[in-house]
């Protein structure tokens, strides 16, 4: 099923979704450090940060490194990388997005980063456009063959 831009405008509005979402995949089942209370964490309302019922505060935004960008912005970019067939280059995220092109050629590099980070190996088949990969092979076969 393809994600397309009118559902992401739909589940990531705005940065506080954005925040919201990444607080559910990666802290939402797990206890506070200081007071081990499950579910006593609220969001700030005027900064990225979840707060727990003792005063204990996460403001990490999840690895991404630039702070005075929009987290919407690097959701709209993850978003651009991952749905175009052949990529996308930081001049076409500035002029979608309006950022500089510093700012979307530093946003692209931390997202690759980010995605070469995961030393997950494959253990199940995988197709990519015209080729065939199964993870106990060690030769890809061509689709088209």
């Amino acid at each position: 099923m393809k994600f397309t831009i009118k559902q992401f405008n739909e589940k990531f509005p705005t940065s506080d979704a954005c925040l919201d979402y990444l607080w559910q995949i990666h802290f939402a089942d797990k206890p506070c450090k200081r007071c081990g209370l499950l579910e006593g964490f609220h969001k700030l309302p005027k900064r990225p940060a979840y707060q727990c019922e003792c005063g204990n505060q996460t403001t990490r935004r999840y690895a991404i490194p630039q702070k005075h960008t929009d987290l919407r912005t690097w959701f709209l970019a993850i978003f651009f990388m991952t749905n175009t067939r052949s990529g996308m280059s930081a001049l076409q995220f500035q002029r979608i997005s309006g950022v500089t092109y510093k700012t979307a050629w530093r946003i692209f590099k931390h997202v690759r980063l980010m995605m070469a980070d995961d030393e997950t190996l494959l253990n199940d088949d995988v197709e990519v456009d015209e080729a065939y990969m199964h993870p106990t092979r060690t030769t890809v076969k061509s689709c088209l063959a």
